[in-house]
């Protein structure tokens, strides 16, 4: 399950693409959250309903369809950057120093490109993004 707080069609799709059975924000109750946990342990899957309607609108009106976007539009030019330090093995700490940013934000923006590639760690989404030529 991913337990976030970014509220993005394109971040619910990657996880769910990626594998994650529910996608909460991180504002949810913890009354509902204990019962997200106890529907995924019983298999189901969990959204909130305001994700899920947003999600079905827009597979009905066929604005999610992947064939015509390339993974290189879905990162913003911030996350491609923080990308960049990361396979150049710079620490989250050194990335918020040498982007003039809070250490918090890089680890947003490197979790919102894990799951917009559909990778498991960091390792990986900077494999991903090598194969698909988004770093030179």
């Amino acid at each position: 399950m991913v337990l976030t707080t970014f509220d993005d069609d394109e971040l619910v799709l990657g996880a769910l693409r990626a594998g994650a059975q529910g996608y909460l924000l991180e504002d949810v109750s913890f009354e509902r959250l204990c019962g997200a946990v106890r529907d995924l342990a019983a298999g189901r899957t969990v959204a909130q309903p305001a994700i899920t309607e947003r999600l079905l609108d827009a597979v009905r009106s066929g604005k999610h369809g992947r064939s015509d976007v390339g993974v290189s539009e879905t990162l913003t030019a911030r996350e491609i950057d923080v990308l960049r330090l990361v396979a150049s093995g710079y620490t989250n700490r050194s990335i918020a120093d040498v982007l003039h940013l809070a250490e918090g934000t890089v680890k947003n923006h490197m979790s919102s490109v894990i799951v917009k590639l559909g990778a498991n760690d960091r390792t990986s989404a900077v494999l991903r993004a090598l194969r698909d030529g988004l770093l030179d």
